[in-house]
């Protein structure tokens, strides 16, 4: 990252040409301009601000993958254009992507796509950058048949786009949010591999970009987006635009009843299998990352069991943290949470197997006004018959419990993916949608503004890379919390937030980002989602609050 302000002589030259005559040791992926990310193309002037972004950066490193994704949509469009392909999640560090029609993307198929790839690269293409009016770009979107997507039932599209392609050819060209890298060279370090029905796009490693990310297979993960792309089948939507013509149309209420009647039944489905087997079943691990809604799905899962004739103990792993005097310290030597060793991990243990073991305990509750653990006179004793459900980030980690056979254990891994992109080219990463989860909890419930959770994300994102997504394979189930309306209800909150991140903060890039996505979700107002939902656990008035 390197940052200049512009003197009367480098005005009227591109952003690009500016750095590009610059003593650098790294190459720019990423432009900015007085604090909000521009095309390489963009003219600057005297008193501007500049900077640009490696791709080790996170900034640049986005833009790395927004436009290989691009790329490669334009070369799967031109070799295999009866398709509608999208990319559309993360699967084992690598972008997801596949017809949406249908059609199978076989092993010569990829073998052709890479090699049109590797030549485009090799060429050094530019991403020819034209501004038109909203009316032209229209035009162009009805041709390449993604026009309802782009445009209709609400979309807030400015009046002038920046459309993008490859070179001069203008066959294909699309509309993102945000910018790309100047050519095609800048792509090198990819690979693809077939994963059907569709393929995997492998990624530079962001802190090694010569290095590829290794592909370890997820069928857990898989197995969830699937699931995912039931509902949404079911709901019938296909994007955010879709979803905004339902609320347009005035059929918020049933589309939102149905999507959480849906998840009901997932978790309805789980409650229904640990009942079954309740006779080996004695603990249930309730784990996730940050955001991801654990707390109330707990909740959920013990009334569940609560209906099929069960007393399920609730406990909570942040009841048994250190105090905070104890807390292990991180490299900048701040509290660190997120290390599975801030917790107490020998009471834990000691108070589990005595539980398991039929005896009557006292469990810890955290303050964490005061950092101290403290016991208020509750004694607990497990029901023989029902299992005890643990909820914590840490709850997949075999070291937490390794004092209990795998077989008496039932892991549920609770993440938030995505239900829904915003149109075939802008995808919503996982983590975009729980950040916006987090500032807006943050916001009404825990007195802290949005500045303060951009300044904990990074270290909270550290913590899960260390502590939670290697272990999310030895779940038995994942199950998605993330529900198709959250956005637009989340909009009204999170947007009034965002707007107010100044211009000279060091988070109004990423406050941009944010509302780049919310614009263009249509508002959602929350009275209609329920008071058991788990949406309620970040927004408030919620029937499940203790």
């Amino acid at each position: 990252m390197k940052n200049f302000v512009i003197t009367k002589e480098d005005t009227g030259i591109s952003i690009f040409d500016f750095f590009d005559k610059q003593e650098l040791d790294f190459v720019p992926f990423a432009y900015s301009l007085n604090n909000e990310l521009v095309p390489h193309d963009t003219l600057i002037k005297e008193n501007d601000w500049v900077e640009s972004y490696s791709q080790t950066h996170k900034i640049g490193y986005n833009i790395y993958k927004q436009s290989l994704a691009f790329l490669l949509s334009y070369v799967v469009k031109t070799l295999m254009p009866k398709g509608n392909f999208e990319l559309s999640h993360t699967i084992s560090k690598g972008i997801y992507g596949s017809f949406r029609n249908g059609m199978i993307i076989t092993s010569d198929d990829v073998v052709k796509i890479k090699a049109k790839m590797k030549a485009l690269i090799k060429a050094d293409l530019p991403f020819n950058i034209r501004r038109i009016k909203r009316e032209e770009a229209l035009e162009i979107f009805k041709k390449i048949g993604n026009h309802d997507e782009k445009f209709q039932y609400g979309a807030r599209f400015p009046d002038v786009i920046t459309m993008y392609s490859i070179g001069d050819d203008f066959s294909y060209s699309d509309y993102y949010y945000e910018p790309f890298v100047p050519s095609t060279k800048y792509l090198e370090t990819f690979d693809l591999m077939q994963f059907m029905p569709g393929l995997l796009v492998k990624l530079a490693k962001r802190n090694n970009p010569s290095k590829l990310f290794m592909f370890n297979e997820q069928p857990k993960i898989f197995d969830m987006i699937q699931e995912t792309n039931r509902i949404t089948n079911i709901l019938e939507l296909s994007y955010i635009t879709s979803l905004n013509r339902q609320i347009i149309e005035g059929r918020a209420k049933e589309m939102i009843l149905i999507g959480e009647a849906l998840q009901e039944q997932k978790i309805a489905e789980i409650a229904s299998h640990i009942s079954l087997n309740s006779y080996k079943y004695q603990i249930v691990m309730i784990s996730g990352p940050s955001s991801s809604g654990k707390t109330t799905f707990s909740k959920k899962l013990k009334v569940s069991l609560m209906a099929r004739g069960h007393k399920p103990i609730l406990m909570s792993l942040d009841d048994f943290y250190l105090n905070r005097d104890n807390t292990p310290l991180d490299e900048d030597g701040k509290p660190d949470f997120e290390n599975i060793h801030s917790i107490d991990i020998e009471l834990f243990q000691d108070i589990l197997t005595r539980l398991i073991n039929g005896e009557e305990v006292e469990p810890p509750v955290f303050n964490f006004k005061t950092g101290l653990r403290e016991y208020n006179g509750r004694k607990i004793k497990k029901d023989r018959k029902s299992p005890i459900i643990i909820e914590g980030i840490h709850g997949m980690n075999p070291i937490l419990t390794n004092k209990v056979p795998r077989h008496m254990k039932y892991i549920v891994y609770v993440t938030a993916l995505t239900p829904l992109n915003l149109d075939p080219s802008n995808h919503i990463k996982t983590s975009e949608g729980r950040i916006i989860r987090r500032m807006v909890r943050d916001d009404r419930f825990r007195s802290l503004d949005i500045e303060k959770t951009f300044i904990l994300w990074p270290s909270v994102r550290k913590g899960e890379e260390q502590n939670i997504f290697k272990y999310q394979e030895l779940a038995d189930i994942h199950f998605n919390s993330s529900l198709p309306h959250e956005l637009n209800v989340l909009k009204v909150y999170a947007e009034p937030l965002l707007k107010a991140v100044k211009r000279d903060s060091k988070y109004y890039i990423d406050a941009q980002h944010l509302l780049n996505i919310l614009r263009y979700c249509e508002p959602l107002d929350a009275k209609w989602v329920p008071s058991n939902s788990i949406l309620r656990e970040f927004i408030g008035q919620g029937g499940m609050d203790d």
